[in-house]
């Protein structure tokens, strides 16, 4: 029995760690690697007053072709907690996410994929591979939906499904450089986000090129040159779950594990977001910032990639299409209840209706009352004279209905700066008479009452009062299309 018991948990702990990890190296098959001079290899801290960097963001959530599957009840819920996952990881070097939304691809053929040829042993030759499914996005649908000025995240089933054990192999796969990525649905709202991203800026996994000729050396002597080409992170392997303590999550090499000169392994970076996925890579409570972490090395890396190709004429790696302003961020990702929106066809105004002169119809001020709708993965301050001021933290989604009014925006990690959104002006419109009726009689206490119904052209006649009867009361009624209705008593001397 307690033989059985052992293996059993051997082979969980295997499977549990194997199943979470992140993904084989996937260079951009689109581009060319960029020039190594571009990389000062800094391990300082960027200064405040440099570039700021936004990226728009767009998630697809893969579904079977009916709506059905492990992503059927994913939705803004989980896509808006993802790039909170990004902002309050990536904000600390001035890289910023702006939330655009989120679509649906439903199929089936698509739910599950493979990373790339080669990409997996075992990985189900009857998947689509990532490109394809990035380029079904495109091309493959009725109205696609891949969005070319953002960074495009899809949502899928599994990546590389063992034809040996029926399970995925594979967390997430990014092109690197570039702006596409996928993530497994159970890995999405994980360490694998932030990972993946770090891809798409062309970091590297910090156990780069170990065991082969030329490897990065524990000593340190070519960390410029070789591993992930940065030189605060300490050379590296490919982790399992032999060398991590779980209790401790310190890293242990019980093994002996050496570099390609026989160096032993030491302090391998097991909380690195590139190092190999484990339990100890871990993100905090309601997904804020934990044990997982990023290198000021790592940083500048990405920051420099970003900074070469963010203003590219040519938009290489999708950089600068996908780029936002800093302005962006104060703004609503959405607005909700205004004819022609983003998010919604439906105009919704408060009318206030006054008669005109002529009493032929009447005079309306129409004010259109909507939603702003800001993301997670900010601080905010918002303030107005309606709703005083009020303070939001990165993970709240915050909704304000509002009426031709602005409501002020600050986020204090940018710095004081304070924008204004909303105010989406009244405006005025005439709304003619359409129908109505007019009863006469001589006293109002009388039961005898002469009833006349008035048709479009009567009831916006504006000589109507001349025309009736002297010496008797009128209750005359009217009413416009959208049903207003006005009602006068006069008696005729």
């Amino acid at each position: 029995m307690k033989r059985i018991i052992f293996i059993f948990a051997l082979l969980n702990s295997i499977l549990t760690f194997s199943q979470i990890l992140d993904c084989p190296d996937y260079p951009n098959p689109d581009f060319v690697q960029p020039p190594t001079n571009i990389y000062s290899r800094s391990t300082q801290t960027p200064p405040p007053t440099s570039n700021k960097y936004v990226f728009n963001l767009k998630f697809h959530i893969v579904k079977n072709s009916d709506g059905t599957g492990v992503t059927a009840n994913y939705g803004e819920n989980e896509v808006m907690n993802a790039i909170m996952i990004l902002n309050t990881h990536y904000n600390q070097f001035n890289i910023f996410f702006k939330y655009i939304g989120f679509d649906v691809i439903k199929s089936t053929q698509n739910m599950k994929i493979r990373s790339f040829a080669g990409g997996a042993v075992n990985q189900n030759a009857t998947h689509p591979f990532f490109a394809d499914l990035v380029q079904f996005s495109k091309t493959g649908m009725s109205t696609p939906v891949y969005n070319y000025n953002a960074m495009n995240l899809f949502i899928v089933e599994g990546i590389d499904i063992s034809t040996v054990t029926g399970s995925p192999a594979t967390a997430g796969v990014a092109n690197r450089p570039g702006v596409d990525s996928v993530f497994a649905y159970n890995t999405l709202l994980t360490s694998t986000m932030p990972h993946e991203i770090g891809h798409n800026f062309n970091l590297l996994h910090t156990h780069q090129g170990a065991g082969a000729t030329g490897c990065e050396l524990v000593n340190g002597s070519n960390s410029a040159t070789a591993g992930d080409l940065v030189t605060d992170t300490p050379a590296s392997h490919v982790l399992s779950a032999a060398n991590i303590n779980t209790s401790t999550c310190n890293y242990q090499n019980t093994a002996n594990l050496a570099d390609c000169s026989g160096t032993v392994y030491s302090n391998v970076p097991i909380k690195n977001f590139m190092s190999t996925n484990n339990l100890c890579r871990i993100l905090g409570a309601g997904y804020l910032p934990g044990n997982a972490n990023f290198t000021l090395g790592q940083a500048n890396r990405m920051r420099e990639q970003i900074d070469t190709y963010y203003n590219s004429a040519t938009n290489v790696y999708g950089y600068s299409n996908a780029k936002n302003e800093i302005e962006s961020l104060y703004e609503p990702f959405a607005i909700v209840g205004v004819g022609g929106s983003t998010t919604s066809t439906t105009t919704a105004y408060s009318k206030t209706y006054t008669p005109n002169e002529t009493n032929t119809g009447a005079n309306v001020w129409n004010c259109p009352t909507y939603t702003l709708r800001f993301q997670k993965g900010f601080n905010w301050i918002f303030s107005n004279s309606t709703i005083g001021t009020l303070n939001k933290t990165v993970t709240e989604q915050y909704n304000y209905s509002i009426n031709n009014h602005l409501v002020n925006v600050q986020i204090p990690y940018l710095g004081s700066d304070v924008y204004q959104s909303g105010g989406i002006e009244c405006f005025s419109s005439y709304e003619p008479y359409i129908k109505g009726d007019i009863k006469s009689l001589s006293n109002l206490g009388s039961p005898i009452i002469m009833y006349e119904t008035l048709d479009e052209i009567k009831a916006s006649d504006p000589y109507l009062y001349e025309q009736l009867q002297s010496q008797e009361y009128h209750i005359i009624t009217k009413e416009t299309e959208s049903g207003f209705i006005d009602q006068k008593t006069i008696y005729k001397n």
